[in-house]
């Protein structure tokens, strides 16, 4: 992995487009990191990131993941890259 881009309009952990900013304590729909804390600073961030890519890159509400769904183009969008 390389790279770090910090975007409200992205998810940070997952890099999931968002329709609008998140509250505090939302719900990523992709990652499931809870917004305002388990990424309330890089390092547990970058650890979430790194948990959840680990586990598969598995959709915490699977009724929300789209049909062509990608994690190596959406974590581009935040200048991650993965290789697998």
């Amino acid at each position: 992995m390389k790279g770090e881009k910090m975007n409200s309009e992205y998810c940070n952990v997952c890099g999931l487009k968002l329709d609008e900013i998140p509250s505090s304590f939302d719900i990523c729909p992709c990652c499931g990191v809870m917004w305002g804390y388990e990424d309330q600073n890089k390092r547990s961030l970058m650890k979430f990131r790194e948990e959840w890519i680990e586990k598969g890159c598995k959709w915490f509400d699977e009724e929300e993941r789209p049909n062509k769904w990608d994690a190596k183009v959406q974590l581009a969008q935040i200048g991650i890259y993965i290789y697998v």
